[in-house]
């Protein structure tokens, strides 16, 4: 299977990052969420369209690992985050996101979900 259509399945089965906000850590900090943006065009990403996972780590940290759709431009662009939630929520990239994924025009089957 080709890493473009890996990346659309995973996107298609994923939930969206909203659905599994706010993140509560043990401590009692929360993560309520990120502003991303497409990495091709810029454009915001309309909240359904950012989905993925987080993931506890240990007690202070959690794991985000999403892929954001733009319509826009027809590109998905992958995201891996580590939120530590010492005190107030803080978002180190993992230095692979903004990976893009420009899908063929014939490939409209993203902007129905």
């Amino acid at each position: 299977m080709k890493q473009l259509q890996a990346t659309q399945i995973e996107w298609s089965s994923s939930h969206p990052i909203h659905q599994q906000l706010p993140y509560r850590f043990p401590n009692g900090v929360e993560f309520k969420g990120v502003n991303a943006r497409c990495g091709q065009c810029g454009a915001d990403y309309a909240a359904d369209y950012m989905r993925g996972t987080l993931s506890t780590l240990n007690q202070k940290q959690c794991l985000m690992v999403a892929k954001g759709f733009c319509g826009l431009c027809n590109t998905i662009t992958c995201f891996n985050f580590l939120i530590d939630g010492s005190a107030e929520p803080k978002i180190m990239d993992l230095g692979e996101s903004q990976q893009r994924h420009s899908l063929p025009q014939q490939d409209s089957a993203l902007q129905e979900h």
